[in-house]
């Protein structure tokens, strides 16, 4: 007998509170798909956007949010500022 999630596909749709995620303390893992993507997003290269805004944490390229009190860097008033281009972290916020 087949599983539900194998008879539906995965459905998922941005909510309006998902930027709750951006102000929290935490970290983002951006693995290279995603430094690239981010990167095309704000026509930079990967290079620049590492060195601009990623740090390496244990061999992973990451980015904290919410430490002292600070969200994001890409939140802004209307929501993710690289949304087209933000990590999978991200896009799959609550999973």
């Amino acid at each position: 007998m087949a599983k539900w999630w194998e008879k539906e596909p995965l459905r998922f749709e941005c909510q309006a509170d998902c930027y709750k995620c951006c102000v929290k303390p935490g970290i983002v893992h951006f693995d290279r798909e995603d430094i690239r993507n981010a990167a095309d997003f704000l026509q930079t290269s990967p290079a620049e956007f590492k060195k601009t805004y990623l740090i390496r944490d244990e061999g992973e390229w990451v980015r904290e949010v919410g430490e002292e009190g600070e969200p994001c860097t890409f939140l802004t008033v209307q929501g993710c500022g690289i949304h087209e281009g933000k990590p999978k972290q991200c896009s799959s916020y609550p999973f």
